[in-house]
């Protein structure tokens, strides 16, 4: 089953709602699910589809979950980019998976055209909002007017989904397969076990290049809840959020739970309505767990 039933399935079970807020920007899933829908026929007009790698390379924001979606959508994988790499290690990357396409924000436009100098299999690349470099493809302009209604491709659940590259303990970064059952399944298990229902507010500063984040992502249409979506982790943007938007549910890695914790000035804020810190990524300190 394609990762994208999800999307699908969110908006058939829970109607439309407002699912995210980034920048104060306030969306609903139906919107989410449109954008998504337009950018896959995008790519589809491009000649992506199953099989085909997309490399992702951007920061957390709203478009960045509209492109993961439009990329499963197509049947094709999706390969996420940390932005934080040097040229040397994303070329590796984008050697190795031999992309069709890398879409990334015009803040990385440059760093991608230097990653894929000299690359046998020049990839096209598509930019987010309307910055147009030499080199480069909007993808505003490919979605402008293109169709909000898309029929997703059908996977089967061993079928590859996203590549997600980790240096591990030493070396060049490896691409690590995961599969549309997999993420499926890890998304299905987290919304059984967690503490959270459809009423609570989530609140998420994990980068969306990173497994963690991206599964959060996919929890969040599993259980119909509404997301504050932080650009990047900073204790004082993380309490602000909470105390704004009354957030009951946050997931973390330990280090940024301890940064909470410790943080000089936790007391001056209203965190009364955090009920749920989901924990993960790395092991948990007894003291952690205990705080």
């Amino acid at each position: 089953m394609n990762l994208a039933v999800l999307g699908e399935h969110n908006l058939e079970r829970f109607g439309e709602y407002e699912a995210v807020v980034f920048d104060d920007v306030a969306v609903t899933n139906a919107e989410q699910l449109r954008a998504s829908h337009r950018m896959a026929n995008a790519l589809t007009a491009l000649g992506i589809g199953r099989d085909d790698r997309v490399a992702v390379m951007m920061p957390n924001c709203l478009e960045v979950f509209q492109v993961y979606g439009a990329i499963s959508q197509v049947g094709a994988v999706v390969v996420p980019i940390v932005f934080l790499l040097a040229v040397p290690e994303i070329r590796h990357i984008l050697a190795d998976c031999t992309p069709r396409a890398v879409v990334t924000s015009p803040e990385f436009a440059g760093t991608v055209l230097m990653a894929i100098e000299g690359l046998p299999d020049r990839p096209v690349v598509l930019v987010t909002g309307a910055l147009e470099l030499p080199g480069t493809t909007s993808l505003a302009a490919l979605t402008d007017g293109a169709s909000s209604e898309f029929a997703f491709v059908e996977r089967d659940d061993d079928d590859l989904a996203v590549i997600m590259y980790t240096g591990g303990t030493t070396g060049r970064p490896k691409g690590v397969m995961l599969s549309h059952g997999n993420l499926l399944w890890v998304a299905q298990k987290l919304a059984e076990d967690a503490d959270v229902k459809p009423d609570d507010v989530g609140l998420t500063a994990l980068p969306a290049s990173h497994l963690f984040g991206m599964i959060v992502g996919l929890l969040g249409q599993a259980l119909g809840t509404k997301g504050v979506l932080l650009r990047w982790f900073a204790p004082e943007s993380v309490l602000e959020a909470v105390q704004r938007y009354r957030v009951t549910a946050i997931p973390m890695v330990p280090a940024m739970a301890t940064m909470l914790l410790q943080h000089p000035d936790l007391e001056r804020y209203d965190t009364s309505s955090l009920r749920t810190i989901i924990l993960s990524a790395a092991p948990v300190p007894l003291e952690l767990k205990e705080a």
